[in-house]
């Protein structure tokens, strides 16, 4: 699988397209090794039957990510959707 792993401030944004997936297993262990580096979050998150119906609905010719961080009260934050730009324009918790 082919991912781009961008920092942004605090936060780290994982970008893929429908073209670079290979699963589901390989995008939940990128998105946990990433979250372990650097952040503590509720990993139930990416295990939730959204996070599965998301991956389940990629499209291709679409940008889409994962953002892992924390909020502006300092609290975890789990967040994926399509991207324009490097920034979420539809996204889940």
């Amino acid at each position: 699988m082919i991912v781009d792993i961008q920092r942004q401030g605090k936060n780290t944004l994982i970008v893929f397209k429908e073209k670079d997936f290979t699963n589901y297993n390989d995008i939940l262990g990128i998105a946990c090794g990433v979250a372990a580096g650097n952040y503590c979050f509720e990993a139930g998150s990416l295990l939730s039957p959204d996070f599965v119906q998301f991956i389940e609905n990629i499209k291709p010719r679409i940008k889409y990510g994962i953002l892992i961080g924390h909020d502006n009260h300092g609290k975890p934050l789990v967040r994926w959707g399509r991207l324009q730009g490097n920034v979420l324009t539809s996204s889940q918790m």
